[in-house]
């Protein structure tokens, strides 16, 4: 077979997964994400603990990257989990502070999915994170590193972003369509 002809065949074979994403993407404005209190048993598997400086636990931590608050006063280090073992997997994000703001915080999130854990600044304050606990459902959170308190815990469920669009399902490629025998 010719370079040519694997390259034809490879392209009618994936042809139908173009069609079916680009119909998605065509009723985009009729998706969106429910937000809803967060569930308190998935919450109980989120821990945010103060750790002593000179712990031993946070000598190993520095070969991990180091995230920069914006201005530099703060930083964390995010222990990931580990996807080349079966689950349940876990993610431990350390928050340091300088001299002007000692004290690190150790956030767990155990047993959660494998869309893992982000996290970013949103200032010298704030950290925003977000937990995957599935495909389609995650939990939103904001912490603030001084008090080490929630700010902002709200689940998000993106189960309607998967769903075909209205009358999709006579249309070629709809997510939905019978199989043909």
């Amino acid at each position: 077979m010719t370079k040519l002809t694997r390259t034809i065949a490879l392209a009618l074979l994936t042809l139908p997964q173009v069609l079916q994403a680009g119909s998605l993407v065509e009723c985009q404005n009729e998706h969106r994400v429910i937000y809803s209190s967060p569930d308190p048993n998935r919450m109980a598997k989120i821990a945010v603990i103060r750790v002593s400086s000179d712990s031993r636990e946070l000598a190993v931590l520095h070969k991990l990257p180091k995230v920069d608050s914006p201005q530099r006063t703060r930083w964390m280090v995010v222990q990931g989990a580990d996807f080349t073992h079966p689950e349940p997997w876990s993610t431990t994000v350390y928050v340091f502070g300088n001299r002007a703001n000692p004290g690190t915080l150790k956030i767990e999130f155990r047993d959660h999915a494998n869309g893992g854990v982000h996290e970013h600044w949103i200032n010298e304050k704030l950290v925003a994170l977000d937990v995957w606990w599935g495909r389609i459902l995650s939990t939103a959170l904001v912490l603030d590193v001084e008090s080490g308190k929630w700010l902002y815990a709200e689940e998000a469920d993106y189960s309607e972003m998967i769903q075909p669009c209205e009358g999709e399902q006579s249309k070629p490629g709809a997510l939905n369509r019978p199989i043909q025998q």
